[in-house]
């Protein structure tokens, strides 16, 4: 998947001190918004945001600023948005341009070029996820013909509060490089690196909810395996491997010194409450093999004829 561009409205106002921009219909739950104001009072003034809405950057001259906003839309959001000027508006221009991609929207690398340029130049940002969407906004007194291998997007022109929003598909992480609003007066330029969530391994999330800390977090593999036996109590220390006797074993009370075998015999007697010697771990009834001492479970010994052992000669 990619990011796509979803829409883009304007607006503009020459009073007051509030600039309304509203939520085109179109917009969904986990859109990207951008919002973009130039303002021109009796002097630079301060623009507050709606709540929840974060800035970007902003640039300002001897009266007018420049500044953009973004904000991802949750559920219920409003009709519009009310951004408030510090002073009384002579004249100021508003944009709101929403974007969006299936697996999600990740604000990436930003930049506002603080000073003004003639024509505008937006900076260069670094794009991380491959199949990203570059923004560029320009604050200008005059608009322009274009921003090379880019598609204009918002191009409006009130007297010299113009702005425009141009964007570009980025194929591949990397830098994007400065862009240039040809033929444009003295003005401000943004860039902005929309990118696309990735999701996370479902292995590594696997692995985690059975108790595994995979290596990496974006694991590309994960061991069943090594997962089962953790869920059994185990800490392997190969992941890549496991023994079922192994696990069958400690699971039974067993904690065998050779991970590779396991003996029926010694686990069975570890059940009932018996305890079998290094040499009983491999043989014998319950584990264990005639001797001498005549107790349960072993050959007759000649002397005691306790039950269990042969009876003794007349």
């Amino acid at each position: 998947m990619a990011v796509s561009f979803r829409i883009a409205v304007t607006t503009t106002a020459s009073s007051g001190t509030n600039i309304v921009l509203n939520k085109h219909v179109s917009v969904v739950e986990g859109d990207l918004m951008i919002a973009q104001l130039f303002v021109g009072a009796s002097s630079a003034p301060t623009i507050t945001p709606p709540a929840g809405w974060t800035s970007r950057g902003s640039g300002a001259g001897s009266v007018p600023r420049a500044q953009i906003f973004t904000k991802i839309a949750g559920a219920g959001e409003p009709s519009s948005y009310t951004f408030t000027s510090s002073l009384t508006i002579v004249t100021a221009s508003a944009s709101l341009s929403a974007y969006y991609s299936d697996n999600g929207i990740v604000i990436g690398d930003y930049e506002f070029d603080s000073v003004a340029k003639s024509p505008s130049v937006a900076p260069s940002v670094d794009v991380v996820t491959a199949n990203s969407k570059l923004f560029c906004a320009f604050a200008t007194n005059a608009l322009g013909s274009g921003v090379t291998g880019m598609s204009a997007r918002i191009e409006l022109d009130n007297g010299v509060r113009d702005i425009a929003t141009f964007d570009q598909d980025i194929a591949s992480p990397g830098a994007t490089g400065t862009k240039t609003y040809t033929g444009s007066s003295s003005g401000w330029g943004f860039s902005l690196s929309i990118e696309e969530a990735v999701a996370a391994a479902p292995s590594a999330g696997l692995e985690r909810m059975l108790g595994n800390t995979p290596k990496l977090l974006m694991a590309l593999s994960f061991t069943p395996s090594a997962g089962l036996s953790r869920m059994r109590g185990e800490a392997p220390g190969a992941e890549l491997a496991l023994t079922p006797q192994v696990g069958l074993a400690r699971v039974q009370g067993n904690t065998p010194a050779v991970e590779l075998a396991w003996t029926p015999q010694a686990g069975l007697m570890r059940m009932i409450g018996q305890e079998p010697t290094t040499a009983e771990e491999t043989g014998g009834l319950w584990g264990k093999s005639g001797a001498a001492s005549g107790t349960w479970g072993k050959a007759g010994a000649s002397g005691s004829g306790s039950w269990g052992k042969a009876p003794i000669a007349h």
